[in-house]
């Protein structure tokens, strides 16, 4: 089975690579139809409802990659109910302050909702978010990982900056 240090290693490939292909084969997901909609949204996302997660794609262009069109792994969202082991040793049951002693303060908050943005490097050296929305109670609704969207942050008026 997958873990979510699988799909950090996925990140950024396209889905014409065996890693992905694999990874759909194992989540039993099809391949994320390339129409009219996919090509002027420049995304998508598919649900593995056993799984509980939702797998997402986009596209070159969206992406500024200048090579031919092709389609990429860019993401996937955890729901507090997945049965795939989470991310960096994230337990589904950590609070805030637990998330924080593991990964450190975040990067950036939401100004409306109750979720925190940590920007991690992976061993090549590329960028990944992982994005963790809280219930309540404050433990961990979804975690979202994603490939670098510090650009988005920056000029989202719903996502401030954290002094660290």
């Amino acid at each position: 089975m997958l873990t979510g240090n699988d799909f950090i290693e996925l990140l950024y490939l396209p889905i014409s690579d065996n890693r992905v292909n694999n990874m759909m084969n194992i989540l039993k997901i099809e391949q994320p139809i390339i129409d009219k909609n996919f090509k002027e949204d420049g995304y998508t996302s598919i649900v593995d409802e056993f799984n509980d997660v939702e797998v997402k794609f986009s596209d070159s262009s969206r992406l500024n990659i200048n090579n031919s069109y092709s389609v990429f792994f860019t993401g996937i969202d955890f729901f507090s109910t997945t049965k795939i082991k989470l991310p960096l040793n994230i337990d589904k049951q950590m609070n805030y302050a637990q998330l924080s002693t593991l990964l450190g303060l975040p990067n950036y908050e939401s100004t409306r909702l109750p979720i925190k943005v940590w920007i991690k490097q992976r061993v090549d050296k590329s960028f990944y978010t992982i994005s963790v929305s809280f219930k309540q109670d404050e433990t961990i609704s979804k975690i979202s990982l994603s490939i670098d969207s510090r650009k988005h942050l920056e000029s989202s008026r719903y996502f401030n900056k954290v002094d660290k």
